[in-house]
């Protein structure tokens, strides 16, 4: 089962979270991240909770001489495994911060 959830005017949001159903419950086994607006960036983040499988990518962009132009770029890719996948009843319940190693940042805050 997949939800989504999106919005945004100039700047763009969405949320995916993949659910599967096993042991008798829909067990949350992925979710991406993207937003951003145009002559900002454009963050990406896909975690692959079953592999622990983590995707982040983000483009800044500048407009300034009328066209946009990436002017940063950052990927990482690592792994972070949960102790306890969170359930489609308590997903707003659970909260555990994933921090990127390489840039010092909170991703993501399940």
């Amino acid at each position: 089962m997949i939800i989504t959830h999106f919005g945004g005017s100039r700047q763009k949001w969405r949320f995916i979270d993949k659910y599967r159903y096993q042991h008798k419950e829909f067990e949350l086994i992925g979710i991406t991240s993207f937003s951003g607006g145009p002559c900002d960036y454009w963050e990406n983040i896909d975690y692959n909770i079953s592999t622990g499988k983590i995707i982040y990518s983000n483009e800044v962009e500048d407009c300034d001489t009328g066209e946009a132009k990436i002017i940063k770029r950052e990927n990482e890719t690592f792994y972070f495994k949960l102790r306890k996948k969170p359930l489609l009843q308590n997903r707003n319940e659970v909260s555990t911060r994933i921090f990127s190693p390489k840039y010092k940042m909170e991703l993501l805050n399940l």
